[in-house]
């Protein structure tokens, strides 16, 4: 399903700071807009990481906070959702890294669409 089908579908979603998200939007543009986006594989591979760190504290540490959770709780939460950011980040890193130039492109073009859906041409 493309990120302008998704449109119409409920959803949600995490905030990013405003720099993040300019940097992310800033890089699927440049890497979409680019004739050989596997030159950039490791700074997607990187940018994606960052991202899905983003929405674990967002969608599950962020709420165990607003629940006073308490120490233990938040610290045994915290070891685990980085214990498996470990082992997700080497996985999205080669996954990318084996991608051809217009595989690289179709995911930066979702990633715009889904970013910054009100820019013509998403």
């Amino acid at each position: 399903m493309t990120a302008s089908a998704a449109s119409t579908l409920p959803f949600i979603r995490f905030h990013l700071t405003e720099a993040l998200h300019q940097e992310a939007l800033d890089a699927v543009n440049t890497i979409a807009a680019d004739p050989k986006p596997t030159e950039y594989s490791v700074a997607l591979a990187d940018l994606i990481v960052e991202l899905v760190q983003h929405g674990f504290d967002f969608y599950f540490s962020e709420p165990l906070r607003q629940a006073d959770a308490g120490f233990v709780i938040n610290k045994t939460a915290d070891v685990g959702l980085s214990a498996t950011q470990k082992m997700m980040a080497p996985v999205i890193r080669n996954v990318i890294a084996k991608l051809d130039d217009e595989q690289l492109r179709t995911i930066c073009v979702f990633m715009q669409q889904i970013m910054a859906p009100e820019i013509e041409g998403n």
